[in-house]
């Protein structure tokens, strides 16, 4: 019996280390060599370094839409770290563990401007606080906690839309929600579907005001009209 447990024995350190080699290779497999080619087809990456242990990326293109930049982080736990934004300038913080069968994550607020492409757009907010995600290799499954941003605002025309609320619902049809609430001129909820482009959205306008006056510009909204109630798309 001991010459079976001895051959056993030597096959243990080489297939460990052949192991080892091949984690490590994973690890510090050169993210732009594989990082565009797991992107969805609408999806590009610009300015890559680094490796799946940690790197950053310039820009992440979404329908054309420039998101960035990125920096990431694997801990020795499975735990990934990510980052959107400067550090320290209002960035997105994203903890992932878990995955794929049962992953949580949660994400904590940040500036709208590293959504787009770290330039002031159009929609403007910084939100703050924390949002909860758990899921398995099908998607989302729950979410819990939102988003808060005290002054959010639109560039041009210049609008001032007061406090927005930033949150999820997994298994909703539309499962972006946005509330955008300033006393005496709006209380909108917003139902989105990014992915889609597409959404809902209802509440109520102050004739007149300058949120009526914006809503009246996308066409969501007629003169002398308070209240919203109305499908859209993009």
């Amino acid at each position: 019996m001991s010459r079976p447990r001895s051959a056993l024995a030597r096959l243990v350190l080489p297939c460990l280390l052949l192991l080892a080699m091949l984690l490590g290779l994973l690890l510090f497999w050169p993210a732009a060599q594989w990082l565009p080619r797991v992107l969805p087809d609408d999806m590009r990456v610009q300015g890559v370094e680094g490796s799946l242990y940690a790197g950053t990326a310039e820009r992440l293109y979404w329908r054309n839409q420039p998101i960035g930049p990125w920096a990431w982080q694997l801990r020795a736990n499975g735990v990934l770290d990510v980052r959107l934004g400067r550090a320290g300038e209002g960035d997105w913080q994203a903890r992932l563990s878990g995955w794929p069968w049962r992953w949580r994550a949660v994400v904590t607020g940040g500036d709208l401007q590293w959504m787009q492409g770290g330039e002031l757009g159009l929609l403007q907010a910084r939100f703050g606080g924390d949002m909860q995600l758990k899921g398995d290799r099908s998607g989302c499954q729950s979410s819990s906690g939102a988003l808060q941003a005290d002054e959010a605002s639109w560039a041009f025309p210049p609008v001032a839309f007061g406090s927005a609320e930033f949150s999820l619902d997994c298994g909703a049809e539309l499962p972006v929600r946005l509330r955008l609430q300033r006393p005496g001129q709006h209380e909108l909820l917003f139902e989105l579907d990014p992915g889609e482009s597409r959404g809902h959205v209802r509440g109520d306008l102050v004739p007149g005001g300058a949120s009526a006056r914006l809503a009246q510009d996308f066409g969501v909204l007629s003169r002398n009209q308070r209240q919203v109630d109305q499908p859209m798309s993009w």
